[in-house]
């Protein structure tokens, strides 16, 4: 079996969060694997440029989907839980979930903000770029989530941690 695309995961990732129990990524993707039937190999497989585990990053973007479209909480770093959105979303299965995200306003507003902050400077869609466009722009959302990622963070802290962070 081909390790499944990101979008093929957020189903099966909610479906292991069912149990309602909260679980650590690394604890996800392991289960995940195993669901998925992958192989020593498939899960060892890494990109060619970054050696970023291939699976695990897709467990991660499977991740920040669910989470940019509140269907799991985060009560600690790197540890997840379903909510009563990502139970509903599992009662009503849907064929198409990344259609299905689209109905949370915070899903589209996720991807507002990345459709702003990375606009395609051909005018084109990202099937005309060429292998080294396609990298810088992934980079580019990469680096504009981690952005958005630390500034919520920032926003949510108490002053004195804020005041700490600053001056540090």
């Amino acid at each position: 079996m081909a390790i499944p695309k990101y979008n093929e995961i957020i189903l099966p990732f909610l479906e292991v969060l069912s149990d309602e129990k909260e679980y650590p990524l690394k604890e996800l993707v392991d289960i995940l694997g195993k669901k998925f039937n992958l192989t020593d190999e498939e899960l060892s497989e890494t990109l060619e440029k970054s050696g970023q585990n291939k699976f695990y990053g897709r467990v991660g973007w499977a991740r920040t989907y669910l989470n940019a479209a509140k269907l799991i909480d985060v009560p600690r770093k790197a540890v997840f839980k379903i909510n009563q959105r990502g139970k509903q979303t599992l009662i009503d299965k849907p064929e198409n979930i990344l259609n299905y995200l689209k109905q949370f306003d915070e899903f589209l507003e996720f991807e507002n903000r990345h459709k702003e902050e990375n606009p395609s400077k051909s005018g084109t869609d990202y099937e005309d770029k060429t292998p080294e466009e396609m990298i810088e722009y992934a980079q580019d959302i990469y680096y504009n989530k981690l952005k958005n990622e630390l500034l919520d963070k920032l926003k949510g802290t108490n002053p004195y941690y804020f005041e700490k962070i600053v001056l540090t």
